[in-house]
């Protein structure tokens, strides 16, 4: 399942943020993956991460429980081929196929994007540096990771809205207003 992750760089104190109608988040303080492709850059940078997830999982926030935490929601995954999933043949190594390169990304669901451009500002707003890394991971997506410069939030949402989020894709967003 896809995850989305937004480090906030080089910030520090607490972030005051709302619920969102469209999703549900957690902040960590440090920026720590859910899954490996761009720990290196998060070691080299600090700041919170809020990692999205479908609006369902807000109740289980409620709650105090924290299980499973993906954003396949937050997409629009209508048009898409179909998906293989691997058998894993633990003796084979890694000399097997897991699943990636099937699909390279998707369009934002129309319904997020008012939320989305709310917490990219409130973040950048918070980063000394008015920027952030916004990051996509996905299973099925390229095997190597992509890196992205030079984004504004009206940029990443434009391309998330018409043409979709690359998986895998490390988006480095800087304030428009620098």
């Amino acid at each position: 399942m896809p995850t989305v992750g937004i480090v906030c760089l080089n910030a520090s104190g607490k972030l005051e943020l709302p619920l969102y109608d469209s999703f549900a988040y957690i902040v960590e303080s440090e920026p720590r993956s859910h899954r490996a492709h761009f720990q290196p850059d998060f070691d080299v940078a600090s700041g919170p991460i809020a990692h999205l997830g479908n609006k369902a999982f807000q109740a289980d926030l409620d709650a105090g429980r924290v299980g499973g935490w993906f954003a396949n929601q937050l997409f629009d995954f209508s048009g898409e081929g179909t998906i293989y999933f691997p058998v894993i043949e633990p003796a084979l190594g890694d000399e097997q196929w897991f699943g990636e390169d099937q699909d390279y990304g998707a369009r934002l669901r129309l319904e997020v994007l008012a939320d989305l451009r709310d917490l990219l500002t409130r973040l950048i707003a918070h980063s000394p540096e008015r920027g952030v890394y916004f990051t996509t991971d996905y299973q099925f997506g390229p095997g190597q990771p992509m890196r992205r410069t030079k984004y504004t939030i009206d940029s990443l949402l434009d391309e998330g809205k018409h043409v979709g989020i690359r998986w895998n894709c490390l988006y480095h967003l800087l304030s428009d207003h620098l």
